[in-house]
């Protein structure tokens, strides 16, 4: 028989929640950054890699 434990569940959902939550805001900062930052820069202050980072910036030329 296998016993769930639906508190550790919960809890693994809340850190998976707060995770993606955290990833977003670095995206949506990056993206803010684009105009005022070089990719690099970007890259390292918000912790995401340059393969991240780069197609932001070939949206926001598209959106030109």
């Amino acid at each position: 028989m296998i016993f769930i434990n639906p508190k550790h569940d919960q809890r693994n959902a809340i850190r998976r929640a707060l995770r993606q939550g955290k990833e977003e805001t670095r995206r949506e900062i990056a993206k803010q950054l684009l105009d005022v930052l070089d990719e690099e820069t970007i890259s390292r202050k918000t912790g995401l890699s340059l393969e991240e980072v780069r197609p932001f910036k070939i949206d926001e030329l598209n959106d030109e």
